[in-house]
């Protein structure tokens, strides 16, 4: 087929896609034994059966979204860990005063489709299908409405933590305050959530999304800044002098070229005749959307999913996957979703390993909303570009990078300055490096060293590579360990530095 170029790429693209397919099916078959051979039989009451003195560790059985490489083998491991996959569901929605009870190990896909049937949806739903409710509290979840609502945390109520002794309290703004205070960022070292009670706000039925282009970095963090203090705080109608409302906001960095910022509004309609953008069926992914400066309309739980499909834009890394056909084939069979690509990722660098030549920069950091412009401009003259890049209007190929601006109320252990408009920054990718800097972890702690100098704090989502006393001068350790004595004493769950770093 020499002679008939784009059937020999059709060709190409079937073989590659249908052997990815093949290996992928066969890898989630593994990981699923492995995940449930010899779980131990439920937890029966409030504390699980363990060995006195030995530490606590809990089994996910859905897809982890932690990026801690050294940890991948033992986070399929369920034998000797608390099984508390069973507190997954929804508990109860009250509409009237705008709540939600839900099981800590719930997804949050699980969740929005609960609360979307009653026209309801968390004040933030960080991006990835399953991602809990539990993890995204004691982590940091961040996603497009944090410019008005914070972190996830920050829409929980209470909480029902089980201890390292075996007994269950209950932590909230009057109740085991502490606790509460210091759960978010916690990682699961203070104790796990068996359940919280969440706000939630009114939905409408779609998303009007707009997309406008700025020229340089200066240009798009100053207008992602803007549209975010300008922006009511509460969920309130405008009056005309404001402007139409804005409910998600974002952006996209295409390497310092500038970039796109994204507004949405809930709308309860569409225009005639127009139709919503599509993400399912084997669609064209959204991020081949950014670079279009204009409107499109998404129904809303499209959007809150919209970077989950292709795990924002890292499906690039699996060959054929932009081959629409092959997309149609995987979106059937319920396998164009993040947890998929995570699964296959984690089974083959637990087996293979990750390529010696190369540095995983998976990181988010939230950076100063006026320094922001300064942070992509670093960053990528510290990280060279990878495997992954999205092209800009004029057709030239950028790393990206996913700006999300958030406006923090207070996190005990996230100590950011409340009320300020931070910028979270995400960057994802492999980068090939020099021999000589193979297994130091170079770009990372440069990274990590440039966040502090401009006055940022990076998630622990991810791999950490700070000593352990600029970790807890980071992160309120004084702070942290007084909540810790108190509520682990026997110290039956890892502290929060060996936690993410071992």
């Amino acid at each position: 087929y020499s002679h008939r170029p784009g059937v020999a790429k059709t060709l190409v693209a079937l073989s590659v896609g249908t052997t990815l397919l093949a290996t992928a099916i066969y890898c989630n078959r593994r990981l699923r034994r492995r995940a449930t051979t010899g779980s131990p039989a439920p937890v029966a009451g409030p504390a699980a059966p363990t060995t006195s003195g030995k530490q606590i560790q809990m089994h996910k059985p859905t897809a982890s979204n932690t990026f801690r490489v050294t940890q991948i083998r033992s986070r399929t491991e369920s034998r000797g860990r608390l099984p508390l996959g069973q507190f997954n569901r929804v508990l109860f929605i009250d509409e009237a005063n705008m709540w939600v009870d839900v099981g800590g190990s719930t997804t949050l896909e699980t969740l929005v489709k609960c609360t979307a049937a009653q026209g309801l949806l968390p004040l933030v739903v960080p991006e990835l299908r399953t991602i809990t409710v539990g993890g995204a509290i004691v982590g940091i979840g961040v996603e497009s409405s944090s410019f008005q609502f914070g972190f996830f945390h920050e829409g929980m109520l209470q909480a029902e933590v089980l201890l390292g002794s075996g007994n269950v309290v209950v932590c909230n703004a009057s109740n085991n305050t502490d606790l509460f205070e210091a759960l978010p960022n916690s990682m699961g070292s203070l104790g796990y959530i068996l359940s919280a009670r969440l706000k939630v706000r009114r939905m409408k039925p779609f998303v009007k999304l707009t997309r406008s282009w700025h020229s340089s970095p200066e240009q798009l963090a100053e207008a992602l800044r803007q549209r975010a203090s300008s922006s009511p705080a509460e969920e309130k109608s405008p009056s005309p002098a404001q402007g139409a409302s804005v409910d998600f906001l974002e952006a996209v960095a295409f390497g310092t070229s500038g970039g796109v910022v994204m507004e949405a509004q809930m709308v309860d309609s569409i225009p005639s005749g127009q139709k919503p953008l599509s993400l399912a069926g084997g669609a064209a992914p959204f991020y081949s959307t950014l670079s279009k400066a204009g409107e499109s309309f998404l129904r809303t739980e499209d959007y809150v999913w919209r970077w989950d499909t292709d795990w924002f834009w890292v499906s690039q890394i699996f060959p054929g996957l932009r081959f629409r056909p092959l997309r149609a084939l995987l979106s059937r069979l319920g396998w164009l979703r993040s947890d998929a690509y995570k699964r296959f990722n984690d089974f083959v660098i637990s087996t293979l390993g990750q390529p010696k030549d190369q540095e995983l920069v998976i990181q988010d950091f939230e950076i100063p909303s006026d320094r922001c412009a300064e942070w992509i401009s670093s960053h990528f003259r510290i990280v060279p570009r990878g495997k992954v890049t999205l092209k800009a209007p004029d057709g030239s190929a950028h790393s990206p990078m996913w700006l999300c601006p958030v406006k923090p109320r207070r996190a005990l252990l996230f100590p950011l300055a409340e009320g300020q408009l931070y910028i979270n920054c995400g960057f994802w990718d492999a980068i090939q490096v020099p021999k000589e800097q193979v297994g130091k972890f170079v770009l990372n702690q440069t990274l990590e060293k440039e966040c502090h100098r401009l006055g940022g704090l990076k998630s622990l989502y991810s791999s950490v590579h700070m000593k352990d006393e600029e970790f807890w001068e980071a992160y309120n350790g004084q702070q942290y360990w007084k909540a810790k004595v108190k509520y682990d004493p026997q110290q039956r769950f890892l502290d929060l530095y060996t936690k993410v770093t071992k």
